[in-house]
């Protein structure tokens, strides 16, 4: 069960990060969608077997930076527009 489940959330994490390369959205506005995929990244690490764990930590990693990369994107393009 635990291996299915974070089978299930690893996929939908992938399927976001896709969906995230295809949206026309201003930078500053994709990072709700990475705090979705960071919580899902979660439920690997928290119960999923050693290999889905490795591939949770990094997929969790990765979200962050996401997140944080966006909102920096964000604040610049905010304060400098055109």
């Amino acid at each position: 069960m635990n291996a299915s489940a974070s089978r299930i959330c690893l996929t939908l994490y992938a399927l976001l990060m896709v969906v995230s390369c295809c949206l026309l959205s201003m930078p500053g506005e994709y990072y709700p969608i990475f705090v979705i995929a960071a919580g899902l990244a979660v439920v690997p690490v928290l119960v999923g077997p050693p290999l889905y764990r490795i591939v949770g930590i990094l997929a969790l990693v990765l979200a962050i930076v996401l997140i944080v990369f966006d909102l920096i994107v964000g604040a610049h393009s905010q304060s400098h527009p055109g």
